[in-house]
């Protein structure tokens, strides 16, 4: 459930609030009026959709991608691989 005061702290970790909803948050009236123009909805969403939600997604890869290297690293110094152990 969202607050008033943003999105829960589970969905801005998950990156779910940003690559999730990409898309979702392109307002409706910009599809409409696209499609209003006899726009086929493949060009709506290459020349519409996309650019506009294009910030969202790019944070929710950077998200993802953040996150499995933070998930990884622990995993690869425990198993001491010999690529990222550190010799003392």
């Amino acid at each position: 459930m969202r607050s008033r005061h943003g999105p829960r702290r589970r969905d801005v970790v998950d990156g779910r609030s940003h690559g999730g909803r990409g898309p979702a948050i392109v307002p409706e009236s910009l599809r409409s009026a696209a499609l209003a123009l006899r726009a086929p909805e493949w060009r709506t969403t290459l020349r519409v959709v996309l650019p506009t939600a294009r910030a969202g997604l790019v944070t929710g890869g950077i998200l993802g991608v953040a996150r499995a290297v933070g998930e990884t690293a622990p995993v690869r110094f425990g198993a001491g691989d010999g690529l990222l152990t550190l010799h003392v």
